[in-house]
């Protein structure tokens, strides 16, 4: 749903999203100074007031050690979990005597062939190579998964600063948070010109592209899915997208079956 107000809503999710942020707060000293002293082009803490200058931010590099450490520990990880120059997965069955008939094997193979043929078509290799060099430098990394009508799939990494998370009693990551920045033109052209505010609507006519607006997003495990019921809203998951200012009316509501965002973890 495009648009949708719901002002209780809205203040639920800003206020969750605050929580996620101030829970995240207190790693952000050590990170600060992971990003300073090992990659500092990884990372977003430097950047004044949030924005991405493109300045140079090796100025503290003592050694450049630490960053070919990274570097090859991340292409070894690639390499051994995930490699696309082998068959690095293999499907099966929970049903171990299903899995022995002749079909089975045939049905299974020829999926995946379809999997392998649509990683090999999108940036899944690319995506995985970024998570993989996040994650021996924070010790955490996560990206997005996209519907692409081209190549099946489309995914999108972010470097740790962009995001923040919460999970439930067992460890188990079940929110997702990003705070992003557009100008007039690429939320207009994500969101569609009903449903952003009046000041990006005046920016996009000015052809402003200079000035830049924040939205939030908070994707949250529905606990209230059930199912065995089919309805509107019905998803495992659901996806809030706001414009910051705006007090009761969200960009768009959506909903998806499946997590769609990865959330990896060294330890």
């Amino acid at each position: 749903r495009d648009g949708f107000e719901d002002s209780q809503q809205l203040i639920k999710c800003r206020k969750k999203v605050l929580q996620m942020y101030t829970n995240r707060s207190k790693y952000e000293p050590l990170w600060r100074k992971l990003s300073r002293y090992i990659n500092p082009y990884r990372g977003r803490f430097h950047e004044e007031n949030g924005t991405r200058s493109g300045a140079r931010r090796d100025y503290s590099l003592l050694d450049t050690y630490p960053m070919r450490s990274v570097h090859r520990c991340s292409a070894g990880l690639h390499s051994g979990l995930s490699s696309p120059a082998q068959r690095w997965f293999k499907l099966g069955l929970k049903d171990d005597e299903l899995a022995q008939y002749h079909t089975v094997k045939l049905w299974l193979n020829q999926v995946e062939d379809v999997i392998y043929k649509v990683h090999a078509q999108n940036n899944t290799y690319s995506m995985l190579d970024n998570l993989y060099a996040e994650l021996p430098q924070f010790g955490t990394g996560a990206g997005m998964m996209y519907l692409d009508y081209e190549h099946g799939v489309y995914h999108k990494t972010y470097t740790c600063g962009e995001y923040a998370a919460g999970s439930d009693a067992f460890g188990r990551i079940t929110s997702f948070s990003r705070k992003m920045s557009y100008n007039a033109e690429q939320l207009i052209g994500h969101f569609g010109m009903e449903n952003v505010s009046e000041a990006v609507r005046t920016a996009y006519k000015n052809s402003d592209i200079k000035e830049q607006f924040t939205v939030y997003m908070l994707i949250e495990k529905n606990l209230e899915y059930d199912a065995n019921k089919l309805g509107i809203g019905n998803f495992l998951w659901k996806a809030y997208y706001w414009e910051e200012g705006q007090p009761n009316r969200f960009l768009k509501i959506a909903g998806h079956h499946e997590q769609p965002f990865i959330f990896a973890r060294w330890s």
